[in-house]
């Protein structure tokens, strides 16, 4: 049986907000995406609806006939839409169906507060997410989990070694990487929306793609809900993380394979024509001619103009060289390391750089790729 909705309080908590700190939540959204949720859901909305938020959007993400009573009952509730979707197309585009009917129909807003529907997002923390925004408009807000020994072995491996690898790549220190608690500036949706990705590995993409375009981030810290066992998440521990980490692998196999191509080439016509700078030049223009096509097809599945690509990737070979040699020389002269040390640690700094740059500016995904399987 469903609960019915509670009753508004006489001095509504919003009223309290605005009063104590200024902020008007009636100028924020809240987007809820769900896919097969159950009650806890509609407590999370009758919740929210005591804060006067200026709408409160959730989505069905092809739930079925069998959850349908659930959203009928939300969507009866005062100031709250649903919005549905025929078929089960994943957390990235179900975010980005509200994102885009939000921005369209109260482009005037502060932002959209996104929360997840397992009720692992308490209303006072999204409150706190909701100020944030008032103080950091041009800011993405984190609402950060602390993971203690309370929390599911599997959700504390997987944050620790996402949180490494995110810093390594951008790099940027997060204390939580997989939060679906966040505040996103009406400012920033459109870049937000241009973002690639269906399922969970869109909200990992969103870190990376903001932060490699200089938009900043503000961590709040909010309380760690989970359930024994987490049985409502529908995260697919292995499937999904594969997807949120698919392009790094991609490149990372991709540059190990332009090493081999590299020094294979380079052995060859070392014995054919015993000159050095030769060689080099050959090895390194075959090498580059494969990761060149590989990066475009295979990693960063980039629809842009191949010549205009093609510039930019000979303009960051040079680049990358010049940079290269000269990190190695003023290693030696500061730290008079030895040089091979002095060469992994500056092409492991330039493979940072060259994967941001290629994403950026090289390869860019111009435009939105719809594949589920992706």
């Amino acid at each position: 049986m469903i609960s019915q909705p509670l009753e508004v309080e006489a001095a509504p908590k919003a009223d309290q907000e605005r009063h104590q700190t200024g902020h008007d939540l009636s100028r924020i959204s809240v987007l809820i995406p769900a896919y097969k949720p159950d009650e806890t859901t509609i407590k999370l909305v009758q919740s929210l609806l005591q804060d006067h938020y200026g709408e409160i959007l959730v989505i069905d993400d092809g739930s079925g006939e069998e959850f349908r009573h659930i959203f009928d009952a939300i969507e009866q509730m005062h100031d709250v839409r649903v919005l549905r979707h025929a078929v089960n197309l994943g957390k990235g585009t179900a975010l980005k169906s509200g994102l885009n009917d939000l921005a369209v129909r109260h482009p005037d807003f502060a932002g959209v507060i996104t929360a997840d529907a397992d009720g692992q997002h308490l209303p006072e923390d999204i409150r706190k997410v909701a100020r944030a925004l008032f103080e950091h408009p041009k800011k993405l807000i984190l609402g950060t989990r602390a993971f203690e020994d309370s929390v599911p072995l599997r959700s504390r491996l997987g944050n620790t070694v996402t949180k490494y690898v995110y810093r390594f790549f951008t790099p940027t220190k997060l204390n939580d990487t997989q939060t679906g608690l966040r505040g996103i500036p009406t400012s920033l949706i459109p870049d937000v929306l241009q973002i690639s990705g269906d399922r969970y590995e869109f909200e990992m993409r969103m870190l990376i793609d903001l932060r490699v375009q200089g938009v900043e981030f503000h961590q709040c810290e909010i309380q760690t809900v989970y359930e024994p066992g987490n049985p409502t998440s529908h995260f697919r521990a292995f499937t999904d993380s594969m997807r949120i980490y698919s392009v790094f692998t991609r490149f990372l196999a991709t540059s190990f394979a332009t090493f081999l191509i590299d020094v294979l080439m380079f052995s060859i016509m070392i014995r054919i024509s015993d000159n050095i700078a030769l060689s080099m030049a050959i090895a390194r223009l075959v090498a580059g001619i494969y990761q060149f096509h590989a990066c475009r097809v295979f990693v960063f599945k980039s629809s842009r103009p191949v010549a205009t690509s093609a510039l930019w990737y000979a303009t960051l070979v040079l680049l990358s060289g010049f940079v290269s040699y000269g990190l190695m020389t003023a290693g030696a002269l500061v730290w008079e390391t030895n040089l091979v040390l002095l060469k992994v640690i500056s092409e492991t700094l330039l493979l940072i750089a060259n994967f941001s740059i290629q994403r950026l500016l090289i390869f860019p995904q111009t435009t939105q790729r719809k594949s589920i399987a992706s």
